[in-house]
């Protein structure tokens, strides 16, 4: 018993941390800072790759995910594809407001894509 508490508290561990990452993503998020937003995404993004190395060396040795952990697991991602989905929506408002701000001259807008004014703008956060 001993041994299946060992290799579960760090998988519990791993899973606490990154459901901790996510709220602190959600809250940059929210205040529109680009700095912490990227500062959070990045932590988000070394504890979810140390995470997966911990995850597959337990698959690998250890007994199998237990249903709680299983669970945590599936809400841990729900959260990752719902972060994703809401970075995706506001990266086409925002190109849609810049078509808005800027938009082609006549017989600009037969370039390539990427020689709109909307396309620079967006290039220019990249």
């Amino acid at each position: 018993m001993q041994a299946t508490r060992e290799t579960a508290d760090p998988i519990s561990a791993c899973l606490v941390e990154i459901d901790a990452r996510l709220s602190a993503l959600d809250e940059a998020l929210a205040s529109n800072d680009t700095d912490l937003i990227e500062q959070r995404s990045q932590a988000l993004q070394h504890s979810l790759a140390q995470s997966l190395g911990r995850l597959q060396q337990a698959a690998q040795g250890g007994p199998p995910l237990s249903e709680a952990q299983l669970q945590r697991l599936g809400h841990v991602r729900a959260r990752c594809m719902q972060q994703q989905q809401a970075v995706h929506r506001a990266s086409a408002s925002f190109g849609r407001t810049l078509g808005a701000l800027f938009p082609d001259a006549p017989g600009v807008g037969s370039g390539a894509p990427a020689q709109t004014a909307a396309a620079r703008a967006l290039r220019a956060y990249r």
